[in-house]
């Protein structure tokens, strides 16, 4: 299996949350409807209250405790401290059965590094849209905040001579912003 854009969509979309839960925890896991979880990725790594809530039809987690919004891909890299690329291996691997080679030529490498930067653009674009829609409920501050953020990612990648922003920091800053237009709404 070669790693491209279409993978990581399939990954998105064909694999469940609950399902990766499942696998990485002890935890069984409804797949019908909407259910709080435990989150061991926060304080001290033992969560005695629920404080996630899986999103089936959306298929992603957002933990109450450590703030943060997760999708397949960005679990496995938060729960097993894994890169992206390496989360999406593992996940693959695991649930797809299918295996993915390493990179063997520049041609690969850059294939890699395409679908990453496909998903981040498409993420990106998702999150100026939701953005958009919550604007009239957010404050000004953490409005403007989520923008300079997005415009940060952006410029970055397009006009750092040295690699652009790494992937580890491209994720979780897009994380950020999801998490605080979260919290800008429920104030």
């Amino acid at each position: 299996m070669r790693f491209d854009s279409e993978l990581v969509s399939r990954v998105k979309t064909e694999i469940p949350i609950a399902s990766v839960i499942e696998f990485f925890t002890d935890q069984a896991v409804p797949h019908d409807q909407d259910v709080q979880v435990s989150c061991d990725m926060h304080g001290d790594g033992e969560d005695r209250t629920p404080s996630a809530k899986i999103y089936i039809e959306r298929n992603f987690v957002k933990c109450w405790g450590c703030n943060k919004v997760r999708d397949p891909i960005t679990w496995v890299m938060d729960h097993e401290n894994k890169s992206w690329k390496e989360a999406i291996e593992i996940l693959s691997k695991e649930f797809l059965g299918e295996e993915i080679g390493e990179p063997q030529t520049p041609e690969d490498l850059e294939e890699v590094r395409t679908a990453f930067d496909t998903w981040v653009e498409r993420k990106i674009q998702r999150v100026k849209k939701v953005l958009m829609k919550a604007r009239n409920f957010m404050t000004l501050d953490g409005y403007t905040r989520c923008w300079t953020v997005i415009d940060f990612i952006e410029f970055r990648k397009n006009n750092d001579t040295d690699g652009s922003i790494s992937e580890g920091d491209q994720v979780e800053l897009l994380g950020k912003i999801e998490n605080k237009i979260v919290d800008e709404l429920k104030t």
